[in-house]
C-alpha cells in the first residue's frame, strides 16, 4: 500500500475531522483510497487501490434529521470511477455524523443520540435506553 493511502471504511472518521487527508473548508485534495474491505468480503470483489477526491464546503448548511435540527459541515469524497460519498457532520462539538449517502443509494440519518456512561448500561435494565433513542433491543444471538 502507498505511505499516504486513505481507507474507504475510514471515512466517517474522515468527515469527522478525525483523520487524514485534513482539508481545510473550502478545500479539496486528491489521494489514494483503499477500496472497502467490507465490500471485499460481503461482495467477494478484491481490495484496490484508486484515487478520491476529497472535498469540504466552505459554509455550513443547514439541516435537520430525525434528532433535530442543526448546522452541519459538508463534506464529499468522490472516488475515481466508483462511487461519490456526501457526509453531513454537526459543526459544534462532538461533531457527530448527522446524515451520509452515498451515489449507489446507501443512506442514513441520526435518529437520536445521548450522551451516557455506557460502561454502566451493560448490566440487565440497561436496554431500556434503546427505547428512549427510538431502538428495539437485539434478540438472542445463540439458542
Amino acid at each position: 500500500m502507498p505511505a499516504n493511502v486513505q481507507a474507504e471504511d475510514a471515512l466517517l472518521a474522515w468527515a469527522r475531522g478525525l483523520g487524514a487527508p485534513i482539508v481545510a473548508p473550502g478545500d479539496s485534495a486528491e489521494r489514494p483510497l483503499a477500496t472497502s474491505l467490507r465490500a471485499a468480503r460481503l461482495l467477494h470483489r478484491p481490495v484496490m487501490v484508486t484515487s478520491a477526491r476529497f472535498v469540504r464546503r466552505a459554509a455550513p448548511e443547514h439541516v435537520t434529521v430525525p434528532a433535530g435540527a442543526f448546522d452541519a459541515d459538508v463534506a464529499t469524497v468522490s472516488v475515481r470511477g466508483g462511487r461519490t460519498w456526501t457526509f453531513w457532520v454537526e459543526h459544534d462539538e462532538p461533531h457527530r455524523v448527522l446524515e451520509w449517502q452515498c451515489s449507489d443509494g446507501e443512506r442514513a440519518q441520526l435518529l437520536a443520540g445521548e450522551r451516557l456512561a455506557y460502561w454502566k448500561l451493560n448490566a440487565p435494565g440497561g436496554e431500556a435506553w434503546l427505547a428512549k433513542l427510538g431502538l428495539r433491543p437485539r434478540g438472542e444471538r445463540m439458542p
